[in-house]
């Protein structure tokens, strides 16, 4: 800055000599010389007069492009500031949208969080209101040569009714447990009609018919001398419509209860086939 005016200062007490020097030299070439110099007068003075307007000239041009170059730092300073103002204003703006970005992000996972809590308390509702259907063998059994009538009783121990839709059930005998091999009653899908609707802790008396079998393989289950054991597949459907089942197994005995033979749930020591469970969730409880 102070070079330009020091220069623009110097043009301007250029220009001002030059204008004093053309009015004195002018009053002096009117008052005070002869007549027979005033021709070599003038062209002296006309000579001093273009010298100075010729520096002038040059002090003008120097204090235009002095004028021009400081316009130029001007505007360059000036695109400075703008391009300054636009990148924060850029910044600001990027870390707006990432901030809104990881704000929805946020709220996305909260929403999924909330989804998830919900369809887990619905979820766990439906556990806690599902029925649980179990079987129970309280009546004494022999093994006979003629059609034989198996009773049991099943229970209801859920919060909701149970739509049973079918119940297999089928014996096995053999010489010894190692041999069992019966294949696994399959749960079957799809839309089944309702046999019967047994509600919360209801229960119901069920009865199988099992076909007469040789007199004498009757004569060594029913003295303990072979084995015995009848299986059985319950399917029902919840309040919801979702599918639920019960697995069973009863290993025959002839010291059952006080009753005399019958069937008793299978024990844990010992080889006796054991397929308890209903829906895979919890094992049946032997009663």
């Amino acid at each position: 800055m102070r070079p330009i005016f020091m220069k623009l200062l110097f043009g301007l007490i250029v220009i001002g000599a030059i204008e004093i020097a053309d009015k004195t030299i002018e009053a002096a070439n009117k008052t005070n010389a002869p007549a027979e110099n005033k021709p070599q007068q003038t062209d002296l003075n006309t000579s001093v007069l273009e010298e100075l307007r010729a520096i002038s000239n040059q002090q003008k041009a120097a204090n235009e492009e002095a004028r021009s170059q400081q316009k130029a730092k001007w505007t360059d300073i000036g695109l400075l500031i703008v391009g300054v103002f636009y990148t924060v204003f850029a910044a600001m703006q990027w870390l707006a949208i990432q901030k809104q970005a990881k704000s929805n992000q946020l709220a996305a996972e909260a929403a999924k969080k909330s989804a998830d809590a919900a369809i887990e308390s619905i979820a766990m509702t439906r556990r806690q209101m599902r029925p649980f259907v179990t079987v129970h063998f309280n009546w004494p059994f022999r093994a006979s040569s003629r059609d034989s009538r198996l009773r049991y009783i099943l229970k209801n121990s859920g919060q909701t009714a149970a739509f049973i839709k079918t119940i297999q059930t089928s014996p096995w005998e053999g010489a010894d447990w190692l041999d069992y091999d019966a294949e696994r009653l399959v749960v079957p899908d799809g839309k089944l009609p309702t046999e019967a609707v047994l509600v919360e802790d209801g229960t119901a008396i069920q009865h199988a018919i099992f076909r007469g079998m040789d007199p004498l393989i009757a004569d060594l289950i029913n003295n303990g001398a072979r084995r015995y054991l009848v299986r059985g597949l319950i399917v029902y459907d919840d309040i919801f419509g979702k599918r639920h089942w019960t697995r069973f197994s009863r290993i025959f005995k002839i010291d059952a209860s006080s009753r005399g033979p019958g069937f008793i749930f299978p024990r844990a020591h010992r080889d006796e086939p054991n397929e308890n469970e209903i829906d895979g969730e919890e094992e049946q409880n032997p009663n």
